[in-house]
């Protein structure tokens, strides 16, 4: 598989993990009253996991790519 290729599913897949994880935080806080539908705590909810999976992604892709990495001489 290409490195272009790669990039994509690997991008792809934390777009869908964030999704799904600010999804499922996001209606546990609506259950509990934490705030309500609708409201800025789920803009919050959603800007605050999508910085928590940008720094997984960028942590995790030397472990999940190491031979893509550029040589260091």
């Amino acid at each position: 598989m290409n490195r272009s290729m790669k990039g994509f599913l690997y991008i792809s897949a934390w777009v869908v993990s964030w999704l799904l994880f600010s999804s499922i935080i996001n209606a546990g806080f609506i259950t509990t009253n934490v705030y309500e539908a609708g409201g800025k705590g789920g803009i919050l909810t959603l800007f605050i996991s999508a910085i928590i999976a940008i720094a997984g992604a960028f942590s995790l892709y030397k472990e999940v790519f190491p031979n893509d990495l550029p040589k260091s001489k």
